[in-house]
């Protein structure tokens, strides 16, 4: 099966939006998760299971580990909620930064279903004080700008997988959920 050049969806200083398979009616969204070793965007490589089933990919990126709170978030969501229109149905999967990223964005993509696996929650203290190991990237955040969370798609459905013997004081009230 051959499949059509990737399209680039968004392209900012900060995130870019790329899309696999681009013309078909279901699209699989996967988002950045967070990466001691991060330099730069990573390469995107088509899941051969998405496309064998025919869903187009989508691969929604950070430059930085910065939550997907950066300079490019309005133009990203503008982005994401033109292209997803025509879709019939909408899935993403978000592991550590990646599902908050989900949750962050999931009414400009329109998200049907969402599976987060160990998603992280902001690095405030008072909303997470265990995640003490993200110091440096919440060093980047002021309270001023904690995301408010009223535009979580509110049809969609999932699931969220995380690790209950990690030590943390757990998900809680995730996000507002």
């Amino acid at each position: 099966m051959s499949i059509a050049p990737p399209q680039i969806v968004f392209e900012g200083k900060f995130s870019r939006a790329i899309c696999q398979n681009p013309h078909q009616s279901r699209l699989l969204v996967a988002f950045d998760h967070r990466s001691f070793s991060r330099e730069s965007f990573a390469p995107v490589t088509p899941w051969k299971l998405a496309i064998n089933r025919e869903y187009s990919q989508l691969n929604v990126q950070v430059r930085d580990n910065d939550y997907y709170l950066n300079d490019d978030l309005p133009a990203l969501c503008k982005a994401l909620r033109r292209f997803t229109k025509p879709f019939a149905q909408v899935c993403g999967i978000g592991f550590s930064m990646g599902g908050f990223g989900a949750l962050l964005l999931s009414k400009a993509l329109r998200l049907d279903h969402v599976v987060l696996v160990s998603p992280q929650r902001l690095d405030f203290p008072n909303q997470s004080p265990f995640a003490v190991d993200l110091a440096q990237e919440a060093e980047v955040f002021t309270a001023g700008q904690e995301p408010r969370f009223a535009g979580i798609a509110s049809r969609m459905r999932g699931v969220v997988l995380y690790d209950p013997m990690s030590g943390a004081v757990g998900i809680g009230p995730m996000l507002g959920c």
